[in-house]
């Protein structure tokens, strides 16, 4: 299992929190507090991107295609 790290959903676009990312049970994401929506994501986990096609990490950063599932 990788580190998790927590992140608000409000202020990042991180593929593990895009609906383009192919995690359909939301494995590699745990709320915290779904209030102010702030999430755990694991750290350095690879999943097909919908969007992109291709494999990416749930820590990229910066894509023009995010849209957020969360």
């Amino acid at each position: 299992m990788s580190k998790a790290r927590r992140v608000s959903a409000n202020s990042v676009k991180m593929c593990g929190i895009c609906k383009h990312w192919y995690d359909p049970a939301n494995s590699h994401i745990t709320p915290v507090n779904v209030r102010l929506n702030v999430w755990d994501i694991e750290w350095n986990v690879k999943c097909p991107c919908m969007a992109r096609n291709g494999v990416m990490m749930d820590s990229v950063n910066k894509c023009p295609k995010f849209e957020r599932k969360v």
